[in-house]
């Protein structure tokens, strides 16, 4: 009965420290899905409003980022008041993670490129 104590005290010193990047990585994990969830729902939001939006420029959507998160478009992407959308790229930094994403016209449904 001892031994059993004693191993299953060891396993669970060892199993402690990753749960901590368990939380972590889910964290992460969860913020990327929110900044996806946004993007997809940028076309329904320009065809429920009726007008006419643009990811990227001077006068661009700012997407709502977590704290020390920037996202970058290298060429604005127009989003017509039906909801189409012209297509492009997409970068999300996250520290020293780089994302980037293609968006296909004319849906606008981010796709992680690997």
């Amino acid at each position: 009965m001892l031994i059993v104590l004693a191993v299953c005290a060891l396993l669970t010193v060892l199993a402690l420290p990753m749960l901590g990047n368990l939380g972590a990585s889910l964290r992460f994990r969860f913020a990327r899905d929110g900044i996806e969830r946004q993007i997809d729902s940028l076309a329904t939001t320009a065809f429920a409003q009726s007008r006419a939006m643009r990811i990227g420029g001077a006068d661009g959507v700012v997407l709502d980022l977590p704290r020390g998160w920037t996202a970058e478009v290298p060429r604005p992407i127009d989003i017509r008041a039906d909801g189409a959308c012209s297509g492009g790229e997409l970068f999300v930094q996250a520290g020293d993670t780089r994302f980037h994403y293609r968006l296909d016209a004319p849906r606008c449904h981010p796709v992680l490129v690997p």
